[in-house]
């Protein structure tokens, strides 16, 4: 069923965060590493694997792009970054700041390989699972701050954003092309 078949809204079905890239300079002003601040969180939209048929308009000026992801009106450039939560489980013991070794409430739908954010807001930490058993998960990095029985832990998968289309016109909706960052 297209687009035209249906209310756009219906088919936003992911929570998702985007946020833009900040480039410091170093002290030779040569740019470092980016990071990326929030610039909206619970995003409406939906991400969909690129096939065959959708290298149209946009899309076919990126073939490297791996997603197609449609939002509801915001500003959103390329190079911005989209964020979509997988699953969510929480720890099942407190860790510490620079540990390894995960006790997880639930390890379902969980791989190695994923990309984790464990805990929330500012002192939350990212690291990619490298060993997961049962419900202990052994992850790399360690994490930067400590956190408490039950903080959330979170599957997330990263998206580039490439190229941006006002699709329908006039702010109705944003189609994006992006390339799905590996862990």
């Amino acid at each position: 069923m297209g687009m035209a078949d249906q209310p756009f809204g219906s088919m936003l079905v992911h929570d998702l965060a985007l946020k833009r890239p900040r480039v410091d300079v170093d002290s030779v002003g040569d740019p470092k590493t980016a990071e990326y601040e929030m610039v909206a969180e619970h995003v409406r939209g939906r991400v969909m694997p690129l096939r065959g048929a959708d290298w149209v308009g946009v899309l076919g000026r990126y073939p490297e792009g791996t997603h197609r992801v449609f939002l509801e009106p915001i500003e959103a450039r390329a190079n911005y970054r989209v964020e979509r939560c997988i699953r969510t489980t929480a720890l099942a013991a407190e860790v510490a700041a620079g540990e390894s070794v995960l006790a997880l409430a639930s390890a379902t739908g969980l791989h190695v390989g994923d990309l984790v954010e464990v805990g929330a807001g500012e002192e939350a930490s990212r690291a990619t699972i490298i060993v997961l058993e049962g419900v202990i998960a052994n992850i790399e990095p360690p994490l930067a701050a400590s956190a408490a029985e039950g903080d959330p832990v979170r599957s997330l998968a990263v998206y580039d954003v490439l190229g941006v289309e006002d699709e329908a016109g006039a702010g109705h909706h944003l189609r994006l092309v992006a390339r799905e960052v590996a862990a």
